[in-house]
């Protein structure tokens, strides 16, 4: 839902190449879980990265 919104947000600057990476269910675990997720995602970001 948040895609969607920041999406529209930024066709306004002319923006439409947008990739989403999204760390989902962290909220429902806890500890060690949420910072191996947000780990992934840092690495998903880091190769988006790369390509751009």
């Amino acid at each position: 839902m948040g895609d969607r919104y920041l999406r529209n947000i930024v066709g306004f600057f002319c923006i439409s190449d947008i990739s989403t990476i999204a760390i989902e269910n962290i909220d429902v675990a806890g500890g060690a879980y949420i910072q191996e997720k947000v780990e992934e995602g840092i690495r998903k970001a880091s190769l988006l990265a790369k390509e751009f």
